[in-house]
């Protein structure tokens, strides 16, 4: 074989020693490779976080996807989906009024995340119980201190009011922050039921005590007919 063959022969032999190391190389690095590459998927409703997770190195905030939209294949990023529709939150008090009754009382208030405020909840209040961290520290102390300042007997005719005044307290509140509060409503509210019976048995004296005084006069008026 002359020296032209030869050397014709090895390169072919090394080409295909690469050849094979290659696919030896993607054989074993495949499956680590499509763990780690990914198109993510955000859905309706939903701001995606993405964060770079590298494997060396700190990583971090990447960008924001807006569903519904993929983010694309990506390298090694990890994804934190963030509801930002309108959600509405129910708190139950039983708060004492100033006449020391007892009011049973249901508020409702209706809040979402703004979607470039996705970024400030994730990083600094949590995107699962943003509700728990911020918002309700807020508005049951506000909806005790606005009702417990009044008589049992307002509170049915004056709910209206108390959810304009809680909107604007909490609206405050979250001025500068990445929430927006749609609306607050003051929903139920009762008396414990021996508070109801109390009453009923009051305004059930007073009715016998308005008949009585009826047939007294009745019979007032009858004798002096008689008489006249």
């Amino acid at each position: 074989m002359t020296t032209v063959a030869q050397e014709k022969v090895k390169k072919a032999m090394r080409r295909v020693g690469i050849l094979v190391f290659i696919g030896l190389l993607l054989f074993l690095a495949g499956p680590f490779l499509i763990a780690n590459m990914r198109n993510h998927s955000i859905q309706e409703g939903h701001v995606g976080y993405i964060k770079e997770n590298p494997i060396f190195g700190r990583g971090g905030f990447d960008r924001l996807v807006v569903g519904p939209q993929k983010t694309g294949w990506v390298w090694r990023r990890e994804v934190v989906s963030v509801d930002t529709r309108v959600t509405r939150h129910k708190e139950t008090f039983q708060i004492r009024m100033m006449d020391d009754i007892n009011m049973n009382v249901d508020a409702y208030i209706t809040v979402r995340i703004k979607q470039d405020g996705v970024r400030r909840v994730v990083e600094d209040i949590g995107s699962k119980d943003w509700y728990e961290k911020f918002i309700q520290p807020a508005f049951r102390p506000a909806c005790h201190e606005l009702i417990n300042k009044m008589e049992a007997k307002d509170l049915p005719k004056r709910r209206d009011e108390i959810g304009k005044q809680l909107l604007d307290i909490i609206r405050k509140h979250v001025a500068d922050s990445p929430f927006e509060v749609m609306s607050v409503e003051i929903s139920r509210v009762d008396f414990p039921a021996k508070v109801d019976q109390e009453i009923e048995n009051k305004l059930a004296a007073v009715q016998r005590k308005e008949r009585a005084e009826i047939e007294i006069e009745t019979v007032r008026l009858q004798a002096q007919q008689r008489i006249e």
